[in-house]
């Protein structure tokens, strides 16, 4: 995130949270995702979250959040990653 923007952590009651969505594919496990601990809820600067999974197959990863400032929050965005065939 960009100096001052921050986007909501998991299992707030502010805005929209951020989630990490792994869809592994027919008899995959699902995902653990695992999201950084934050003492306001607000995921800013630079942030890791991890997801450990044993794929089958197609597995296509997106993210959606929405970016704040303190002022205004911008709306709502979901980012595909697309999606890698761990089958081959």
């Amino acid at each position: 995130m960009q100096p001052g923007w921050y986007a909501y952590g998991p299992g707030t009651d502010e805005g929209v949270p951020t989630v990490l969505r792994v869809d592994a594919g027919e008899g995959s496990q699902p995902a653990e995702v695992r999201y950084p601990q934050t003492a306001d809820g607000h995921l800013a600067g630079e942030f890791t979250i991890e997801a450990t999974l044993e794929p089958t197959g197609a597995t296509a990863v997106q993210i959606r959040l929405q970016a704040c400032d303190g002022r205004t929050c911008e709306v709502p965005e979901q980012l595909d990653f697309g999606v890698v065939d761990f089958a081959d």
